[in-house]
């Protein structure tokens, strides 16, 4: 069989991007819920109770950083220690940008549980800091369901 394209294992990579931010996002969210970190620096994220395609991201450069850094952790760990060549890492993170924005952008519509879910997270401020899934708010009992 011949090799597939460099471009192809790279997209192979992009469940385990998920999971990266995923974790990295529910552990970081929580850190940033602590008394010390929400009042100095999270609570900017929380100024509005429901969250729009704008005020979603708004928030203190720290926490904006954070957000990022998660999101960055898993296609840099792919080019410098999975062995994927950079210019397929880069193609495979643009593909998983588009893919975490359009879920992200759920946030905003009605029609969603994830955009529920965020809501409640911004009404209760102590349930469903995961990003994209709900697993580990379930696994640590800081699931809410949406109302």
């Amino acid at each position: 069989l011949a090799t597939p394209p460099f471009e192809l294992k790279a997209l192979a990579w992009l469940p385990a991007w998920v999971a990266t931010d995923e974790i990295l996002f529910y552990i970081g969210h929580r850190c940033l819920h602590s008394r010390f970190l929400y009042h100095k620096i999270h609570k900017w994220h929380h100024k509005y109770p429901k969250s729009t395609a704008i005020t979603s991201f708004y928030g203190h450069p720290v926490d904006i950083g954070f957000t990022v850094g998660a999101a960055l952790m898993g296609p840099i760990a792919t080019m410098w220690y999975g062995g994927a060549p950079v210019p397929a890492s880069i193609l495979a993170w643009y593909i998983y940008l588009a893919v975490a924005t359009f879920i992200s952008s759920h946030h905003t519509t009605t029609h969603t549980n994830v955009n529920a879910s965020h809501h409640a997270h911004h009404r209760q401020f102590i349930v469903n800091y995961g990003n994209y899934t709900w697993g580990l708010d379930a696994w640590f009992g800081t699931r809410a369901a949406a109302k």
